[in-house]
């Protein structure tokens, strides 16, 4: 809402967030280690995959809004236990009036942790979620310079409409030599 003090919407801030009491949709994990006889962090654990040759550490993915500043000292002193993989937002949890000052607080932090990639800091996986195929091709450019450590793009509420754009600019990016995996998200309406 345009009342709130942040260009983004603070899912912690509504109503019994916090709470997951609802045995339908919420299971402690606690509780879950306890009835298997083993630990929360162990549940957490990545799985390593072997796919075509290639070995993947899947696991669980943490979803921010492009301003999460905090995650670099988090990353860097490894206080998040068992991270594998980050998306970061640029599409609805940021306000369009907020979106250049967020893919400014965006490259910012990607700078940062390219600084501590070079220092020899293991990183999880990056991923970039954009709001539209034209927006894709911006941050493709605007971001240049720290793309090396980002993983992929996540293409949001990608269709029979989107599709043929967002593939273009795939294509485009491999026929130039460059590296672009994309993860297209199907959403109901």
């Amino acid at each position: 809402p345009e009342s709130m003090v942040y260009p983004f919407i603070i899912k912690t801030l509504l109503p019994n967030y916090r709470e997951f009491d609802d045995t339908r949709h919420f299971f402690s994990l606690q509780k879950l280690a306890r009835e298997l006889g083993t630990t929360a962090e162990r549940l957490l654990s990545p799985l390593t995959l072997d796919i075509r040759g290639q070995r993947y550490r899947v696991g669980g993915l943490l979803y921010m809004p492009a301003f999460q500043k905090n995650i670099v000292p988090k990353i860097r002193d490894g206080s998040i236990p068992c991270l594998t993989s980050i998306a970061f937002c640029l599409e609805d949890a940021i306000r369009a009036s907020a979106l250049a000052a967020a893919e400014a607080s965006l490259h910012g932090i990607l700078a940062e942790l390219q600084a501590l990639a070079a220092q020899g800091t293991a990183l999880p996986l990056l991923f970039v979620r954009v709001r539209t195929p034209e927006h894709l091709a911006h941050v493709l450019e605007a971001f240049a310079d720290v793309r090396g450590i980002v993983t992929g793009f996540v293409l949001p509420k990608f269709d029979l409409g989107n599709a043929a754009d967002y593939l273009a600019i795939v294509q485009a990016e491999r026929a130039a030599g460059r590296r672009i995996l994309v993860m297209p998200t199907l959403e109901t309406m």
